[in-house]
């Protein structure tokens, strides 16, 4: 059985790409986040998913959803450096200087990939329970 869960990565590691520490059944394990990642792209990390309960051999994968984390707040340092960036680039829209306060909501994006992460995790649970049960009813035949 397959696994999904979140990775949230900071835009310039999407740019350039990343080697991220990430959960899985087995532990932390390395997923690598490749240069030119795109928000919403799955990344997959082989036979890392649940092991079949006829086969224990065989076994699923983890797949990742990339969330690329965008900063609602820079320094005048990291504005200069990505004004500069896209005056190299060449794109065809105005760049407007819009500084005013939002409100942060990385908290919010964090507690959405942990709640996704235990949430899949709970699901397995549920069905090994399942699965137990069901052996338990046939096995007493």
């Amino acid at each position: 059985m397959n696994l999904y869960s979140r990775v949230d990565v900071d835009y310039t590691e999407a740019i350039l790409g990343v080697l991220k520490k990430v959960d899985t059944v087995e532990g932390i394990k390395d997923l690598q986040i490749p240069p030119g990642t795109q928000p919403g792209q799955k990344l997959r990390l082989p036979y890392m998913g649940v092991p079949n309960i006829r086969k224990p051999s065989v076994r699923g994968d983890h797949y990742f959803t990339v969330d690329v984390q965008i900063p609602k707040h820079i320094s005048d340092a990291e504005r200069e450096l990505v004004q500069r960036l896209a005056s190299l680039r060449n794109t065809d829209g105005v760049l407007h200087d819009n500084r005013e306060d939002v409100t942060d909501r990385t908290s919010d994006v964090r507690s959405k990939s942990e709640t996704h992460w235990w949430k899949s995790i709970k699901d397995m649970l549920w069905y090994f329970e399942k699965v137990v049960l069901v052996v338990q009813i046939f096995g007493d035949m």
